[in-house]
């Protein structure tokens, strides 16, 4: 058996002018000034990039904290409120600090959970005329329908027990008071 070799033609066209010609890529010339133009307005871009993003992330966490503030600082309140877990000097320093701090916000005046806690501080500390003046911006800021914060509803008196506590306390100052002007001008007690 004889092999057969098959032999193809190379090409069927006699004219290779008629053969497209590959095309020659033109390689631009580096110019360092464009390269350093490009670079610097990526680099600008990233910048500008981060700079909003630091900037926004700042802002919310800023606006985050003012939302949280209050909340923290009740909390913080909430287990003094009861009179049993005020058991020492400490506590009471611990509550005036909180104390402070609600007055460091901005409209605390118009918020009736910070006007408990100061009404009520001002009541265990014993003075009769800021418990009457922040129990007096409690009622003007309290709403019935909405009532307290959870954080702080469970430990807090109705309006009225806090009212009788500072009218009773602003009597027993009085009396003191008299007592002591009598004393001093050395007349009887009555």
């Amino acid at each position: 058996m004889k092999k057969r070799v098959l032999k193809f033609k190379r090409s069927s066209v006699k004219d290779e002018s008629l053969m497209p010609k590959p095309s020659k890529t033109l390689k631009p010339k580096k110019n360092p000034l464009v390269i350093l133009l490009a670079l610097s307005v990526a680099v600008l871009v990233v910048l500008i990039a981060f700079i909003t993003s630091t900037i926004l992330s700042n802002s919310s966490k800023s606006a985050q904290n003012t939302k949280d503030k209050p909340v923290l600082l009740l909390s913080k309140a909430a287990p003094y409120l009861d009179s049993t877990n005020i058991k020492s000097v400490k506590d009471l320093n611990d509550l005036e600090s909180i104390v402070n701090q609600i007055k460091t916000i901005k409209d605390y005046e118009s918020n009736p959970n910070f006007m408990y806690v100061l009404t009520y501080f001002e009541l265990t500390t014993g003075n009769p005329e800021l418990a009457t003046k922040y129990l007096d911006l409690l009622k003007k800021s309290y709403k019935q329908d909405v009532g307290y914060s959870e954080v702080i509803r469970s430990k807090t008196l109705t309006i009225d027990q806090l009212t009788n506590s500072v009218n009773s306390l602003v009597k027993r100052a009085e009396q003191a008071l008299k007592n002591i002007n009598n004393t001093a001008v050395g007349q009887p007690k009555k």
